[in-house]
């Protein structure tokens, strides 16, 4: 589980998602439902994932982060970044843009990978 910002920035597989945007993925996914807290430095982290992602057309969405999870300060940072935040899941695949523009999926509990069509 996501549980740690820093931790989670620290043990994310930054070749493994590189590749999964070279084989064609362009939305991730990411459940943030059982997070604790999020930080500057994770907030720094999924905004750089999102911008390096933008020239290849990659989409990044974070579900399930609450608002005692995150300062509004960083909530901006986020979305100034591209990033698109959902209730939850729910929401997520409820949004026809999502499901229109990608086939899903899972990869584990905590993160979701789409490849495009």
């Amino acid at each position: 589980m996501l549980t740690n910002s820093t931790i989670f920035a620290k043990d994310f597989n930054m070749k493994y998602h590189k590749n999964a945007i070279k084989v064609g993925f362009r939305i991730f996914c990411f459940n943030a439902q059982d997070v604790s807290s999020i930080n500057i430095h994770g907030a720094n982290f999924l905004a750089t994932l999102s911008i390096d992602g933008a020239e290849y057309g990659v989409s990044i969405a974070i579900c399930g982060l609450k608002s005692g999870k995150i300062t509004q300060i960083l909530i901006n940072d986020i979305e100034d970044a591209g990033i698109m935040l959902y209730d939850n899941l729910i929401s997520f695949f409820e949004d026809e843009t999502n499901v229109h523009q990608a086939n899903f999926k899972i990869q584990n509990q905590d993160m979701i990978l789409f490849l495009s069509k």
